[in-house]
């Protein structure tokens, strides 16, 4: 025995050969302890997100609903009423839906059903033959497929507002990519058949192309300064609307479209409308489908067009000097337009 040996035998110290264990099974077992209070903090931590979740999307049941939603019967019979005879909206073309595709941004993030951008960039030829027949189908029936009208809410806390109020999150809509396709090709269409300033006011800038804040702002300032030129006064009234794309009042958007487009778009823009649902995504949780009983999208590429044409002849009767502006949000005619005549007809408002 060597010294080293003698003395750690002595000394009552075990010597074992590496890797020796008496109890195996024991060395292997996991802690438990740790293991249990880690799965009770995950669980906690889903528990809370759901209510948060659930939370969001009974707000948003209440945000999507209108302020009035008694039928009128007028607007339904003129809603039902068909016309003897009306075109059909033509097939698009290969040549049409490359150049949408061509256009899309590859790193947009998905919606509900996770075809991302880049995938339809990605596909190949006889891919984007079977999305255009598709995408044709849709049309010729006058039907948007359900799983193209579902959008997945995120919510993000606005700076320097209150995490518990629900009212300081901003809402991010994800929308389906062949929708946004199918939306892009149906504007185009409508471009080509009505161009805006065949039913645009000549005073709307928001929304338009060629036009901005700043050319609104110039023409503001032109009618100021004319005002002081010609020693008269130059009163205004700025009217900012809350809430205007989610208030959009469903029967009477659709009864401007029947009456401004060609009604070959008025069947297919009815099923775009109609049973849409959207479903409020947060960390790991997802709440069940809420259906919107208004609103107009937001994030896709119909909404700020519906928007304008729902508003577009809701506006001051001209008359001389007096002028009108809009920019982005206009008044709703259901709920404005009273006020709007009252505040005209006043004594002095010119």
């Amino acid at each position: 025995m060597t010294p080293s040996q003698h003395t750690l035998h002595h000394s009552g110290a075990r010597t074992k050969p590496y890797g020796d264990r008496s109890n195996p099974e024991k060395s292997r077992r996991p802690c438990t302890h740790q293991s249990e209070q880690t799965q009770t903090l995950q669980a906690l931590g889903l528990k809370v997100t759901l209510k948060k979740t659930n939370a969001f999307a009974r707000h948003l049941t209440e945000v999507y609903k209108p302020h009035d939603d008694t039928t009128d019967p007028e607007i339904t019979r003129k809603l039902t009423s068909r016309p003897p005879s009306s075109e059909i909206l033509q097939p698009f073309t290969t040549g049409e839906l490359q150049d949408v595709v061509k256009h899309l941004h590859p790193r947009k993030a998905p919606g509900p059903d996770q075809i991302t951008t880049l995938m339809i960039c990605k596909k190949p030829q006889e891919g984007k033959k079977a999305i255009l027949h598709l995408l044709n189908a849709t049309t010729r029936l006058g039907y948007w497929p359900r799983s193209l009208k579902r959008a997945r809410i995120i919510m993000i806390l606005k700076p320097g507002k209150d995490p518990i109020d629900v009212t300081s999150y901003r809402r991010i809509s994800l929308l389906p990519v062949l929708s946004k396709i199918l939306e892009k090709l149906l504007l185009s269409r409508i471009t080509k058949d009505l161009p805006p300033q065949m039913w645009m006011p000549s005073h709307q800038f928001g929304f338009r192309k060629g036009h901005s804040t700043i050319h609104q702002c110039h023409r503001l300032t032109d009618i100021i300064l004319k005002a002081f030129e010609d020693q008269k006064y130059c009163p205004a009234v700025f009217l900012d609307v809350s809430q205007a794309f989610d208030k959009v009042w469903h029967p009477g958007l659709l009864l401007k479209i029947k009456q401004t487009l060609p009604y070959k778009y008025f069947t297919l823009l009815q099923s775009y409308l109609q049973h849409r649902y959207l479903e409020v995504s947060c960390k790991n949780a997802i709440s069940p489908p809420i259906l919107m009983q208004s609103r107009v999208t937001q994030g896709s590429i119909l909404g700020p067009f519906l928007y304008t044409l729902y508003t577009a002849e809701d506006s001051i009767p001209d008359r001389p000097a007096r002028s009108q502006s809009l920019y982005r949000l206009s008044y709703p005619a259901h709920i404005s337009r009273k006020y709007i005549n009252e505040i005209c007809n006043c004594p002095g408002f010119f």
